[in-house]
């Protein structure tokens, strides 16, 4: 996967939106988070569908320490 740097770039977005996402995709179980390797696309099953837990957004995003 690009680095936060480039996704950024590519979608005209913050550093800090890119990390927002990225958590959230973590959080959900769509990519692994890996020191030293990046984030990686998580291998799901075929029967794998979204619930409407899932897209439920009335939780607050938990804050990501940068540095």
């Amino acid at each position: 996967m690009p680095s936060e740097k480039q996704l950024g770039s590519a979608f005209e977005v913050s550093r800090l939106t890119v990390r927002q996402a990225l958590y959230e995709l973590r959080v959900e179980g769509y990519v692994i988070r890996e020191k030293g390797r990046g984030t990686l696309s998580n291998d799901l099953p075929s029967s794998y569908t979204l619930s409407d837990k899932s897209l439920n957004r009335s939780n607050p995003i938990e804050p990501i320490a940068i540095g």
